[in-house]
């Protein structure tokens, strides 16, 4: 059965990781519908096999986004986005009964993704829980139109009832009050010691959920370790190999390995010396490289190779460049507004 995998972007040009990421990941899957929801214009994004939807902003995105209390000028709103992204899945996909894999822009599958898994769950979402207070919409199955416009109305209602909430918060909300209707996606094997203040009951998740997958996605943690932070969260520099103490999972405490059979990282599973397959990869850094599908796997070897090193500090001098502008650029509207 052919599956839609998703991708959104919305109040700025596509970025190059992106495009390369949409490229990519059309060249891997064939049999499956790519498309991209944004409310840019078409006629500017010459992507061979891509199908767009293009999105008009509804009453219901306008709503929400009158009511957020978070900072509009970061990021062409960002927080905002990030969580109107449900409200334009579920009107894009309004009456369809075509299942949904939503795919955040900086997120690699792997070649072997196991769509059939999702394809057979009887639940109607699964994403990947990260803490106790988060979950993450990095790979998001969404079972079709009607399961999406469920999601829709929870977001909205979240937002109405606290300004300050999160696409991240909505959604660990979301699985605390219908827990019957989704399915973790686990993000590391289940090895306790792994984690960090994991309860019980996300221990048992992650196990059950091994079992179905046979494998394991990076939710948050992994990309962000072994290829580092957005270097535009800090000025041009990103941490390589630090571990996110906010979250469930140790990275340095879990093997990562590449093998022959595989063009993407796996994980040694020391409960029983198994081998399980990572099939996807959060790359916060956005290094393009790292999208360019002949030049994925050379990067990931070397980041695996070095996973066991010490924690590295690296520069960005264009990333670094780019953000004195625009921080220069704010300020200069900022004294504009002031007059």
């Amino acid at each position: 059965m052919c599956m839609q995998i998703v991708f959104a972007h919305f109040y700025s040009r596509l970025p190059r990781h992106l495009v390369l990421n949409l490229e990519r990941t059309i060249s891997l899957f064939p049999e499956h519908e790519i498309c991209l929801i944004t409310d840019q214009d078409s006629n500017h994004i010459q992507i061979i096999g891509l199908n767009i939807f293009n999105y008009n902003p509804s009453t219901r995105w306008r709503k929400i986004e009158t009511n957020l209390n978070h900072p509009t000028d970061f990021r062409n709103n960002f927080w905002f986005i990030s969580l109107a992204r449900f409200i334009a899945i579920a009107e894009a996909s309004k009456g369809s009964s075509k299942p949904i894999l939503h795919v955040e822009s900086d997120v690699l599958l792997a070649s072997d993704f196991p769509f059939q898994s999702f394809l057979s769950l009887k639940k109607d979402f699964a994403f990947p829980v990260v803490s106790q207070d988060l979950a993450i919409a990095s790979c998001l199955y969404i079972k079709n139109g009607s399961a999406a416009e469920d999601l829709a109305r929870f977001t909205i209602n979240s937002v109405l009832s606290n300004n300050s909430t999160t696409d991240m918060h909505i959604l660990k909300d979301f699985i605390n009050q219908y827990p019957g209707k989704v399915q973790v996606m686990p993000s590391a094997p289940y090895q306790p010691k792994a984690f960090q203040n994991a309860s019980e009951e996300f221990l048992r998740q992650t196990k059950s959920a091994i079992s179905h997958f046979d494998g394991i996605f990076d939710g948050f943690d992994i990309g962000r370790f072994l290829f580092g932070d957005d270097p535009r969260n800090d000025r041009g520099f990103s941490v390589l190999r630090r571990n996110d103490s906010r979250t469930y999972l140790d990275v340095s405490k879990i093997d990562l390995l590449v093998t022959e059979e595989r063009d993407f990282p796996s994980v040694r599973n020391n409960s029983d010396f198994s081998v399980l397959p990572i099939y996807s990869l959060h790359i916060h850094s956005k290094k393009l490289d790292i999208f360019k599908e002949n030049h994925t796997n050379k990067s990931i070897k070397k980041a695996i190779l070095k996973s066991k090193t010490k924690s590295k500090r690296v520069f960005s001098f264009s990333i670094f460049l780019k953000s004195l502008i625009l921080a220069v650029r704010r300020r200069i509207r900022s004294v504009r507004f002031l007059r």
